[in-house]
């Protein structure tokens, strides 16, 4: 985490943003201390995919039902009908994709945004923004995106490890179905307007 935070101590934040989880919280607070007077607005639409009854078991309980590369393949697909008590692919992107539109509008002069959320959270977004292969986002790496002046989206660095780590693997190599925000966030409009 420290090299994270010196890595981004020189990049003039104008906003943060953080999901409701207590780590992502603390995390945006250490990276938001080298930019004094910046406060991360926390956003429930930023945690991370629900996984319903699975929530809180350990990963190899999860993935002896489903295999991750097929569980990711289908929720980033929108596809995914979800687990018991859980979040469907579908809902999932509708709000990953409704929640960085909002945080987009939220700054319409630009500028540069921290978003700190959950791997799959910010994996599902830069899927939705490129062609990217299914890897895991370690903890603390960074990625950006460019929002251009046509509202047009532009990836820059992906999963840069600033430890100096090697990138996350899932034992499997997939290319990310590509789901447009804009349909997500249509998706997500739809739902509620059904809600």
């Amino acid at each position: 985490m420290d090299a994270t935070v010196h890595y981004l101590s020189k990049v003039p934040f104008v906003a943060g943003w953080t999901s409701t989880s207590g780590r992502t919280r603390h995390t945006a607070e250490l990276i938001l201390a080298e930019h004094p007077g910046l406060a991360a607005q926390v956003h429930p639409g930023l945690r991370e995919f629900g996984y319903g009854e699975f929530e809180a078991l350990p990963e190899p309980v999860l993935y002896g039902r489903i295999p991750p590369h097929e569980l990711y393949r289908d929720v980033f697909a929108g596809t995914f009908p979800g687990l018991p008590d859980g979040e469907s692919g579908r809902a999932y992107l509708g709000r990953v994709a409704a929640t960085f539109a909002e945080i987009e509008r939220a700054h319409p002069n630009g500028g540069d945004v921290l978003v700190v959320s959950h791997g799959v959270t910010l994996l599902a977004y830069l899927a939705m923004v490129v062609d990217i292969p299914l890897r895991v986002l370690m903890n603390a790496s960074v990625s950006t995106v460019f929002i251009n002046g046509d509202g047009t989206r532009s990836p820059g660095i992906i999963g840069h490890e600033p430890s100096g780590g090697p990138p996350g693997q899932l034992g499997a190599e997939l290319t990310l179905k590509s789901v447009s925000l804009l349909e997500a966030a249509s998706w997500a409009a739809a739902d509620t307007v059904t809600s």
